[in-house]
């Protein structure tokens, strides 16, 4: 279960994001999907797969805007677009997580009892 810390960084990288670029609200929504990463539901894993999708999407659309906004600027951007990749590569990896032994019988466990109550 210490894998979940992977996707729990990226959730709170996405916050600070959203936090830089003045959407707080959004900041709600990977606060709560980092609390439901500990409810042991089949549906937890789908909707935090779903989102860290999503996020390493805005990675990589805020590397392409700050890149193209560095060269307007005539500043160097090579090292901008590998950090930025480098994020959206690290979350969407961080989504393999839940595809993970461990992590992946966790949040069936309740799927699987709730079928066949009788086990």
């Amino acid at each position: 279960m210490w894998r979940l810390v992977f996707p729990a960084i990226s959730l709170v990288l996405m916050s600070a994001h959203m936090l830089f670029h003045g959407m707080p609200e959004l900041i709600a929504v990977s606060a709560l999907l980092l609390a439901l990463m500990a409810l042991p539901r089949w549906w937890v894993p789908k909707a935090e797969i779903f989102m860290l999708i999503l996020s390493g999407g805005e990675w990589v659309r805020a590397g392409v805007e700050l890149v193209l906004m560095r060269l307007t600027w005539g500043q160097p951007w090579h090292l901008a677009a590998f950090i930025m990749a480098s994020v959206a590569l690290f979350t969407w990896l961080s989504a393999l997580v839940f595809y993970c032994r461990r992590p992946k019988a966790y949040y069936e466990r309740v799927a699987q009892t709730s079928q066949n109550p009788q086990a």
